[in-house]
C-alpha cells in the first residue's frame, strides 16, 4: 500500500495495522522555500528536515513518528511530498499462505503471476481471483497445521541453513 502527503502535519502515531518495514520517501516541488516540517522519531531523539529523495526505513508499528507543520512563505510555490509505502499484516500473511499454497500445488509465483498476466476478460479475471483464494486457503491450512515459523518465510530458490556460533 502507498499514501502521499503535501505540506502535511502528521501527529505523532503508531501504524499498528502495519507489517514490519515502512519506508518513507520524500520529494519537493514547485520553487522557494519551506520552512520547518521536520519528520521525528522521539523514541530516537530524531528529528529532521528531509530533502528531495531522503528516504527514512523502520517499523512504523513499533515506533513513534510523526511530521511537525511546515511553513511555505507567500509567493513560493514549493511544496514537499512524504511517500509512504507499507504493508498491512493481513496483506502479509496472505501473501506468506499463497506462497505455502502454490508451493504445495508445484507452482511458482512466477507461473502465478504469468496467469495473471494472460488472464482475459471477466472470466479469465475470476478464475485468477478463485485460484488465488483457493492457494491461499490451502497455505493458510498448512502454515496453522505446521505451527507457522520460519519456514513460511523461506524462498525455496535461497539455500537456507541454521545460523550456527
Amino acid at each position: 500500500m502507498a499514501s502521499l502527503a503535501k505540506n502535511q502535519i502528521v501527529e505523532f502515531h503508531l501504524d499498528l495495522k502495519d507489517a514490519y518495514w515502512t519506508v518513507i520517501v520524500w520529494l519537493h516541488g514547485g520553487e522557494g522555500p519551506i520552512r520547518g516540517g521536520w519528520f521525528g522519531l522521539p523514541a530516537f531523539g530524531l528529528q529532521f528536515l528531509p530533502s528531495t529523495l531522503t528516504v527514512a526505513v523502520f517499523n512504523a508499528a513499533s515506533i513513534t513518528h510523526g511530521t511537525a507543520p511546515c511553513v511555505i512563505p507567500e509567493g513560493s510555490s514549493a511544496c514537499r511530498f512524504g511517500s509512504s509505502h507499507f504493508l498491512r499484516m493481513p496483506d502479509l500473511e496472505n501473501l506468506i499462505c499463497l506462497r505455502i499454497g502454490a508451493d504445495s500445488n508445484d507452482l511458482t509465483l512466477e507461473d502465478l503471476r504469468d496467469a495473471a498476466a494472460n488472464a482475459k476478460g471477466r472470466v479469465g479475471r475470476k478464475a485468477i481471483s478463485t485460484l488465488r483464494k483457493e492457494l491461499i486457503a490451502c497455505g493458510r491450512a498448512e502454515f496453522r497445521q505446521s505451527g507457522g515459523g520460519q519456514q513460511a518465510w523461506r524462498d525455496a530458490a535461497v539455500q537456507w541453513r541454521d545460523w550456527t556460533l
